[in-house]
């Protein structure tokens, strides 16, 4: 388990996977911009001017100006427009005009989400009232509000939904990511497992190929043909090396008859014979070490016809 952890693979498909959840993360991320922000920031918008202008009403024409005109938003329904609720309430506490069901108690300047869902013949409506309030100098308060009920259940949708999507994301990510690491680890364990073999001294060896054509294959043919290689030059040395045991054979009996000899008398002319062999023998040396120097590429080469 620790090798599968620290391996390429895993790291590979971990990065896979932690790249797929912040994709996944982008994709949630603008659906909730596109689908729930701006909404709600254009509602809000919407809400402000409408709060701006209720107030203005009160403050210039009084209390009576401001619910005629809180009823008359009520009663207008413009085609694509969202559902109006309001709330009027004195400074000493008394309601003057609400089609809010309910509000908290204390004053809050600011927005707030609430229930406002309406009945009709026996059946429920529900309403969710995104409502700013306003609290004006002699106690009263005003709230000011629009349905949001579409956007909100939208949004409870996908609060709800992205810890389950991201969890089976990450889950099925991990699972396949494990899957894909042990597919790879087997291949790169066969190519370990061919070189172990070939290190060991059996130049048979070859990488299995899969014919599947993928990059694996591609790197198994590549590795497969470098070992050829590698077993026909050892092979041609292996036949160097004999020719050259055989060449020697000769002329290194005739250098030990010869000194032999040379030691029990007749010693200019056995010496000479011994000589002779001993620059032969140098000869095929040096005829060795220039054929290993011209196949290493450190020999000029200079060719001539023959």
């Amino acid at each position: 388990m620790k090798a599968l952890i620290h391996s390429l693979s895993f790291r590979l498909a971990s990065t896979y996977v932690g790249l797929f959840a912040a994709s996944l993360l982008l994709v949630l991320g603008s659906f909730y911009l596109v689908v729930i922000y701006l909404p709600l920031e254009t509602i809000k918008a919407e809400v402000q001017r409408e709060a701006r202008s209720l107030q203005n009403t009160y403050i210039v024409d009084g209390a009576q100006a401001l619910v005629e005109r809180l009823h008359a938003r009520t009663r207008v329904h413009v085609p694509g427009q969202r559902k109006a609720f309001h709330a009027f309430i004195d400074g000493k506490g008394h309601v003057i005009s609400a089609t809010l069901p309910s509000w908290p108690r204390r004053s809050f300047q600011g927005w707030w989400r609430l229930e406002a869902d309406d009945y009709l013949e026996g059946d429920e409506i529900d309403y969710e009232a995104l409502t700013l309030e306003h609290s004006f100098e002699d106690g009263a308060r005003l709230l000011v509000g629009r349905d949001i009920e579409d956007i909100s259940n939208i949004e409870e949708v996908l609060a709800s939904g992205t810890l389950v999507i991201l969890a089976v994301a990450l889950t099925v990510g991990l699972l396949g990511g494990g899957l894909m690491s042990l597919a790879i680890g087997r291949r790169i364990d066969a190519v370990s497992a061919t070189a172990r073999r070939v290190m060991a001294g059996d130049l048979s060896q070859r990488v299995p190929v899969r014919d599947s054509g993928d990059d694996f294959d591609r790197l198994a043919e590549t590795l497969n043909l470098m070992l050829a290689r590698i077993e026909e030059a050892l092979e041609a040395v292996r036949r160097v090396s004999d020719s050259v045991a055989h060449e020697l054979r000769t002329p290194l009996a005739r250098l030990k008859a010869d000194l032999e000899d040379a030691s029990g008398g007749g010693h200019e002319l056995r010496l000479s014979s011994a000589i002779n062999e001993a620059d032969r023998l140098e000869k095929i040396f040096d005829a060795v070490l220039r054929i290993a120097r011209i196949e290493a590429g450190r020999h000029d080469v200079v060719m001539r016809p023959v």
